[in-house]
């Protein structure tokens, strides 16, 4: 199938939905699991199995994702710009002011969060009360604050937040150069977000990826006409993605580098082939909703602790009713706009 074919096919896109959704389920289970002692999670999480419940992993994806499609070759417009930010506001804050006032109503009823059958982990948050102001500030999301107080998963918000208002001119400026200068500055970009933001790094890595694609005959070719080179490159950055897990290490600056570079490479394979797992109605619709659920499926566990039931049970009333929040938050969204 030839390149501009594959760019054009409905299914790609779905491909990254299922991707998105995926990651979403993952970052799901990494909080869910961690809610209750359960020797078995506690003795596997320091094994390379931990990827399959590994947030930190599925964070990282959606960033690649993120970056991966600013890369275009338009030249700065202030209108453009400010248009960008207009829809990206519309699209993002209804959904976040929603689950933060649920959150904030939550937090403050009169009932007792912390659980004896729960680890200390699920029992440091809503210990009390949060003033109204506190939610104010968070509403902001680029004023300082502590997120851990309502809905800890929005300090991706503060990144995306940040990113939505830098990425943009970044590639701007960069574009007002050859292919070669091109590179050298999204290089000099990468080598500052590295030191000063780690986060830029992974946004920049997941633009330079797809750059390189659309630049490299040979590596398209390669990747998207043969199903066993594609699976290989797929594993290989599975691997590469887990590395903190396989190797027991810490956030260094490397282990970030390998991870970065690895969760853009599973984008871009992704992003070139059809994966039928991935195409699985149900998963490509989690992608749909993945910011949803993403910004509630915290708000939900929290308060589900009060329940007092057994772990399978908890998990799954908490996923079903995170997944029902979601859908419900994004048809009022759409509707909204």
């Amino acid at each position: 199938m030839g390149y501009i074919k594959i760019l054009m096919s409905r299914e790609v896109n779905l491909s990254i939905q299922g991707l998105k959704g995926v990651a979403a389920l993952v970052v799901f289970f990494s909080h869910s699991l961690w809610m209750y002692d359960l020797n078995l999670v506690a003795m596997l999480s320091s094994t390379p199995w931990h990827i399959f419940w590994d947030g930190q992993c599925a964070v990282m994806i959606f960033f690649a994702i993120s970056g991966f499609f600013y890369a275009h070759n338009e030249l700065f417009s202030f209108n453009n710009y400010i248009r960008g930010l207009v829809k990206k506001v519309k699209r993002i804050y209804p959904a976040y002011i929603v689950t933060m006032v649920l959150a904030f109503v939550m937090c403050n009823l009169s009932l007792d969060y912390i659980r004896i059958n729960f680890t200390e982990w699920s029992n440091s948050f809503w210990q009390s009360r949060v003033p109204l102001f506190e939610l104010i500030k968070q509403l902001f999301i680029l004023i300082p604050s502590d997120t851990k107080l309502l809905n800890p998963p929005v300090w991706y918000m503060v990144v995306e937040v940040r990113m939505f208002i830098l990425m943009p001119l970044i590639v701007y400026f960069a574009n007002r150069f050859s292919y070669k200068w091109k590179f050298l500055v999204y290089i000099a970009f990468l080598t500052l977000g590295l030191f000063v933001y780690r986060f830029l790094f992974c946004f920049i890595i997941g633009l330079l990826i797809h750059l390189f694609i659309d630049n490299s005959v040979k590596f398209r070719n390669w990747l998207s006409h043969s199903r066993i080179n594609s699976l290989f490159l797929l594993l290989a950055s599975i691997i590469m993605l887990d590395v903190r897990n396989i190797f027991l290490g810490d956030d260094s600056t490397l282990l970030l580098s390998i991870q970065s570079i690895a969760a853009a490479m599973i984008v871009a394979v992704v992003y070139l082939n059809r994966f039928k797992c991935l195409l699985f109605k149900p998963i490509v619709y989690m992608g749909n909703i993945s910011y949803e659920f993403y910004l509630i499926h915290f708000v939900v566990l929290l308060s589900f602790k009060t329940l007092e039931t057994f772990f399978t049970l908890y998990i799954i009333l908490s996923l079903l009713v995170s997944i029902m929040l979601a859908i419900i938050i994004n048809k009022l969204v759409n509707n909204l706009w």
